[in-house]
């Protein structure tokens, strides 16, 4: 088990027992209970400002970044659209819906530095700006929960 994993576990309230490593995963899993205390460890973690940028190309620009799509038009569709080479002041957390959870995202209020235009992306889309910081260490953590578990 590496360092990361062992952080989550901690934030999860899972201890490992290498005879049960499947229930290790089943412990870890992104449900609606584990989602909740993931939400709070990071709402009470989670130091501003924080400046963020995206971990990857966001769902709509992917035709453009990878498949060459009209460059033009996506220069024009980054002016009102969230873009993954933006740099974002986080604003908030929004409290999460328990109804609708059901394995999605953590979602946040983020403001455009640039042109301070006004988002909500989700958590595990973004990372941390500044690489040395320690939101930088909880945000990771969270993106890779979010997706191998």
């Amino acid at each position: 088990m590496d360092n990361q994993e062992k952080r989550i576990m901690d934030i999860l309230g899972v201890e490992f027992d290498e005879e049960r490593d499947e229930e290790f995963d089943e412990a870890c899993e992104t449900n609606d209970e584990n989602f909740i205390k993931y939400y709070n460890y990071l709402k009470d973690n989670i130091t501003f400002p924080c400046l963020l940028t995206g971990i990857d190309d966001f769902p709509w620009e992917e035709r453009y970044v990878f498949e060459g799509h009209n460059q033009k038009e996506y220069k024009k569709l980054k002016k009102n659209n969230p873009s993954y080479s933006d740099v974002f002041e986080f604003i908030k957390f929004f409290e999460p819906d328990d109804d609708d959870f059901d394995g999605g995202d953590l979602f946040i209020e983020v403001k455009r530095v640039s042109d301070k235009k006004v988002f909500d992306l989700g958590l595990s889309w973004l990372k941390c700006k500044d690489s040395k910081s320690k939101n930088y260490q909880l945000l990771d953590d969270f993106a890779v929960w979010q997706c191998n578990y």
